[in-house]
């Protein structure tokens, strides 16, 4: 779950809010635990083969409210 998170720090360009591989920008809502933070990672659209009927399946998943300091409005 690391790799993609590993290989950019590693480049010099950690993903934004990503503190524990070197970020020094906050992203995100706030929160009280470490654990609980976001970091600038999103899946929006993802296609599978279903496993039962091996069709395409599209999945997807609206950006969070909190990007729009990153990329504007929607």
């Amino acid at each position: 779950m690391h790799q993609l998170r590993v290989q950019a720090a590693w480049r010099g360009h950690p993903v934004l809010g990503d503190t524990t591989y070197g970020s020094d920008v906050a992203f995100g809502p706030p929160v009280e635990l470490p654990r609980d933070r976001v970091v600038a990672l999103h899946a929006r659209r993802l296609t599978i083969t279903h496993p039962s009927t091996k069709q395409p399946l599209t999945l997807e998943a609206p950006l969070p409210v909190y990007w729009e300091p990153v990329i504007g409005p929607g």
